[in-house]
């Protein structure tokens, strides 16, 4: 309840009060701002990174001590810090001490007293950034800031915002981003139970092991820093969010297809007809094939579930040879065209189930438009084995 209470005042809401229109609206605002910061850097961590890789060799030293501090931040998922709270004892990464830091070979030791008095003791290895902050911790008295030891310049939250500007991102995503990278890599880490009530108990000891590296309770970790649906995708499913396609808007929603359109996707192709007839399946007119076609429905299914399957095309090299044909081409561009200018909506791919097998009935262009735009696919699924 404290720690709750903490939450909400953090964020300058009323305590003991039901939240007003105004302040859920601010809320969700916040909230989704803070989703979006982590989604963007996690399509930009790869760049970043090898930037910071690079400026770390830079003859600059000011660039050489940013590319420092933000390295840190990313793998410790510690605040940028200001003067204000250095002056009252609390200490984010610019304002890092000699007394803060020790160094054991290419072992990294941080010990310091954080925002709100939180006391933090973190560790991580890195051989390139071991090395510059030895050089810094022999020229430094024991209260200078490490990263600016004898030197006539400062490197502080308003430059290490101009540097993550090029990536879209403050040193606040940054803290979002490596909070949750952690819980992913920790949840990588662990057997996935099969037992919901197994993952929940499983979910809340990695939770707490990753509040203990940001420096948090489980409370302010999971309310202050996970993606909202973080927790209930594991739990319920034992799956791991995908950061950069998190709470991501679809522009594409799917509709149960006109079945009497498809109809000809049997009657007109003898493979289909064919691999129907293997499995015990014939159809004699129209109405036969739509009662069986109406007895499926919408599911989501991912690229990677239709790896084995029959007559569907998954490797976009395959596809893009599909569409040498000019017809083929032409209804996928005006697709294509369509979603360019905003959302829209297409009916469901058709997949028939045969056991553990899923066959293309149609729609392959539509699922492949999607996948080339990042998007998920619901197809409408008919169970052939009743």
């Amino acid at each position: 309840m404290i720690e709750r209470m903490a939450i909400a005042e953090a964020n300058g809401f009323r305590i003991g009060k039901d939240l007003t229109e105004k302040e859920q609206k601010e809320m969700a605002r916040r909230r989704k701002k803070k989703v979006d910061g982590v989604r963007t850097l996690a399509e930009n961590i790869t760049k970043l990174r090898h930037n910071l890789a690079r400026d770390l060799k830079s003859d600059d030293k000011r660039e050489v001590m940013t590319a420092v501090a933000i390295t840190i931040m990313d793998k410790t998922a510690e605040r940028v810090g200001n003067d204000d709270s250095a002056a009252d004892g609390h200490f984010g990464v610019t304002g890092f001490r000699k007394k803060h830091i020790t160094i054991d070979g290419d072992r990294i030791n941080l010990k310091y007293t954080g925002k709100s008095g939180v006391e933090h003791d973190k560790s991580f290895t890195d051989a390139g950034i071991a090395g510059i902050l030895k050089k810094n911790l022999e020229k430094c008295e024991p209260n200078d800031p490490i990263l600016a030891c004898g030197d006539e310049y400062s490197v502080k939250a308003d430059r290490i915002n101009r540097y993550l500007e090029d990536f879209g991102v403050t040193a606040k995503d940054m803290r979002g981003y490596a909070a949750n990278n952690l819980m992913s890599d920790a949840l990588k880490g662990v057997k996935v139970p099969s037992d919901e009530k197994e993952r929940k108990k499983k979910w809340l000891e990695v939770l707490g092991n990753v509040a203990e590296q940001v420096g948090h309770g489980k409370e302010m970790l999971r309310k202050q820093y996970l993606l909202p649906n973080f927790e209930d995708t594991w739990i319920k499913k034992g799956k791991i969010v995908n950061l950069k396609t998190a709470n991501k808007e679809s522009k594409i929603t799917w509709k149960k297809p006109d079945l009497r359109e498809e109809v000809d996707e049997y009657f007109e192709n003898d493979v289909t007809k064919r691999f129907f007839s293997k499995h015990g399946l014939e159809f004699g007119d129209d109405e036969e094939l739509l009662d069986f076609l109406r007895n499926g429905k919408l599911v989501n299914i991912t690229r990677k579930d239709l790896k084995d399957s029959e007559n569907i095309t998954t490797d976009p090299l395959e596809f893009a040879d599909e569409l040498k044909d000019s017809e083929y081409r032409t209804s996928y561009s005006e697709m294509q065209g369509a979603l360019s200018k905003g959302s829209i909506t297409l009916p469901a791919p058709i997949l028939i189930k045969f056991g553990d097998t899923y066959y293309g009935f149609a729609g392959n262009r539509r699922m492949n438009l999607s996948w080339a735009n990042g998007e998920g696919v619901k197809f409408w699924v008919i169970n052939a084995v009743h």
